[in-house]
């Protein structure tokens, strides 16, 4: 079994704020925490300590953790996106989203 954590920062359109932070607790934690091998998912608030010249602090960062298949635990979560079992929110802007897989170094 690989350990991993799918990192993901997030921002709402303009204010959308709380309309994506309602989704995130409501709807995409627990559609996400249905998937076998997401284990955990954890919202933080965002403060900028240092950012470069132009770059917009995200709304959100979510970090999930994943114990299993890794490949097959991501086209799972692909597949659900946009369907019943991932239901979508027109709040977030998915153009600017970043999403990282961190492995731990051994």
């Amino acid at each position: 079994m690989a350990r991993a954590q799918f990192v993901v920062f997030t921002y709402a359109h303009p204010g959308r704020e709380s309309d994506l932070a309602q989704w995130y607790t409501d709807q995409h934690i627990p559609d996400l925490l249905r998937i076998p091998g997401i284990e955990a998912a954890r919202r933080f608030d965002l403060e900028a300590v240092k950012l470069p010249p132009g770059i917009a602090i995200p709304t959100s960062l979510t970090v999930y953790d994943f114990d299993g298949d890794i490949p097959a635990i991501q086209a799972e979560l692909a597949a659900r996106q946009g369907t019943p079992e991932m239901v979508w929110t027109d709040a977030l802007d998915s153009s600017r989203t970043i999403a990282l897989l961190a492995h731990p170094k051994n």
